[in-house]
């Protein structure tokens, strides 16, 4: 079974999406630092994307081919009840756009990642 894995980052999601069987099939961040990292540690292709750009994503993932489960882990800063909260619009509304590409994909299967202050999110 083929996963994407957006909001990659350096990769922790993408262990153990491996670990449950998945073939990864790309990963995808907007984080220069994060992707190099990620490319140093993972053989599959890391893709530098800005997933508010809901049709170039759609576009990119659909160039992989065929995959059974898109994954996200959203960056949570915005959301973490840990430290000092500030929630960003633009940051906050990836979620909708993770949304907006499972189903532009009509992907079977979705994994986002649980935070539970998403739920109380103003940008989403």
């Amino acid at each position: 079974m083929f996963a994407v894995d957006c909001f990659c980052s350096s990769g922790g999601l993408m262990c153990g999406l491996k670990a449950a069987g998945f073939d990864v099939a790309m990963g995808i961040d907007v984080d220069r630092a994060a992707l190099r990292l990620y490319r140093a540690r993972h053989a599959h292709p890391a893709m530098e994307l800005d997933l508010s750009d809901v049709t170039r994503a759609v576009q990119v993932i659909r160039e992989v081919g065929p995959i059974d489960l898109l994954a996200g882990s959203l960056p949570c800063t915005d959301f973490s009840s840990a430290g000092h909260r500030e929630e960003r619009t633009r940051v906050a509304g990836l979620t909708v756009n993770f949304a907006r590409i499972a189903v532009s994909l009509c992907v079977r299967n979705v994994l986002l990642e649980n935070v539970p202050e998403l739920l109380r999110s103003q940008g989403v």
